[in-house]
């Protein structure tokens, strides 16, 4: 069975106040020596995106896409009690993720009618996942999250860009820097080329310079899926 039980490897979860959401830190990360405390980095979030200030979307500054970041998310409540009564954790395996995506939820599926390599990932599948009963699979899980926005830190906001597009497949994205940049022209252009957020935070205020754009998802990916299950990983 390839999965990631509830609490294994799991970074220390320390919960803290944020305002109308829940906020949980993953770890004493270094993004808080560019942006100050995480709850400014919440703040900042909050007016950079109108998606993350609603009371539900709750905060997690965690390790992810090996950047350190602020994810902005949604608890999918209904899968996170079924996965708390499974005993299921964040799924881990590609090759479980693909067959998933081409399983209907909660319908049931000849097992004769899956592919050598589906069969193969349907022997890897952790507990709770899916069911298999009377040769047919049935399909249980979904994401368990939602993400609104990452927000990564940077000291420079061409680095900080870089960083950020590491997200452009999953969920809308913003650089925090610390001062304003001497070429904001420049900034601006690039920025929002990429649809990249640009926030500035020193010690007097927060200025949104670029706003994020508002992510689309085309279509379900065994990439996009797992990166929901990482941060599940930390926040379930």
């Amino acid at each position: 069975m390839v999965g990631c039980r509830a609490g294994e490897n799991r970074d220390t979860i320390r919960p803290g106040p944020a305002g109308d959401g829940q906020f949980r830190l993953a770890e004493a990360l270094g993004v808080q020596s560019v942006t100050g405390t995480p709850e400014t980095l919440a703040a900042a979030a909050r007016a950079a995106s109108p998606a993350v200030r609603a009371s539900e979307v709750h905060f997690a500054l965690m390790p992810v896409m090996g950047a350190e970041a602020l994810v902005c998310y949604r608890l999918d409540d209904g899968e996170a009690a079924r996965r708390h009564r499974a005993r299921a954790g964040s799924l881990c395996s590609a090759d479980v993720l693909e067959l998933l995506l081409g399983l209907p939820v909660g319908m049931p599926v000849p097992v004769t009618s899956l592919t050598r390599r589906e069969t193969a990932a349907l022997k890897l599948a952790p507990p709770g996942a899916v069911s298999v009963r009377d040769g047919e699979v049935v399909r249980h899980a979904v994401a368990p999250v939602r993400v609104e926005l990452a927000v990564v830190a940077g000291s420079f906001w061409r680095h900080g860009l870089e960083k950020a597009g590491r997200f452009e497949p999953f969920c809308a994205r913003a650089v925090a820097l610390r001062r304003h940049p001497r070429d904001l022209a420049e900034v601006e252009l690039q920025a929002g080329f990429y649809g990249v957020g640009v926030i500035v935070i020193d010690d007097q205020s927060t200025e949104v310079l670029v706003p994020p754009a508002p992510f689309r998802r085309c279509r379900w990916t065994a990439a996009g899926w797992r990166f929901l299950e990482e941060v599940y990983r930390v926040v379930g």
